[in-house]
């Protein structure tokens, strides 16, 4: 599976911003071409700069009261309650209901127990091909799953992932979730992995609960 590690949840600057600036340029190139058109001393001299100073403050306003695209900084995974949460500086600011590992609940011990694991990792790669839509690869295993499993002379297997659905299933929606299906990755539904792409950048630590 080709991974990649560029950043989808990086926000493009919104075309109408562009169209905004513009627009500004060009009434402020107006108004100085029409103030310099009228005569030393006229009262209307004055009106063109007013007109341009309120629009300029009321641009600023628009700016800085525009909705801001909020960037994950941790994932908390609660297997018990099949819930993923987004935080930013600690507050939530997305909750999925999730699929997991369809060989219950315990915490993935070795390769092809279909578990989800346990533990602290980060998103380290994403693969934009994935046969289920987009996929972000979790950093399993860690030094402590790897341990684990030496002690018990298994493989540890990997390949654990936040993934959405094949396209055959897309139509489930949000209901793919209804029970755990995956070989021990964690399930969105399609929009919702879109989604979690725009608001999770790469590097991100997610920590997976029993």
């Amino acid at each position: 599976m080709p991974l990649e590690n560029s950043d989808s949840a990086t926000a493009s600057q919104p075309p109408q911003t562009n169209l905004d600036f513009a627009v500004a340029c060009t009434i402020v190139a107006l108004t100085y071409f029409v103030q310099q058109s009228l005569p030393e001393g006229s009262k209307l001299r004055y009106y063109p700069a007013r007109l341009a100073l309120l629009f300029a403050l009321s641009y600023s306003v628009r700016l800085t009261s525009a909705p801001q695209l909020q960037h994950a900084d941790q994932i908390i995974v609660v297997k018990s309650q099949h819930r993923m949460t987004l935080l930013s500086h600690g507050v939530p600011i997305r909750v999925y209901q999730v699929a997991l590992g369809s060989g219950g609940l315990d915490p993935k011990l070795k390769q092809g127990d279909k578990k989800t694991p346990e533990g602290k990792y980060i998103l380290d790669a994403k693969n934009p091909n994935s046969l289920f839509h987009l996929a972000f690869h979790i950093s399993y295993p860690n030094a402590a799953d790897k341990a684990r499993a030496k002690a018990q002379g298994v493989a540890p297997g990997g390949d654990i992932m936040i993934h959405g659905v094949e396209k055959k299933y897309e139509y489930l929606g949000v209901f793919q979730h209804a029970y755990d299906w995956t070989e021990g990755c964690i399930a969105l539904s399609n929009p919702e992995i879109d989604e979690f792409a725009r608001l999770v950048p790469l590097g991100t630590p997610i920590e997976i609960k029993p």
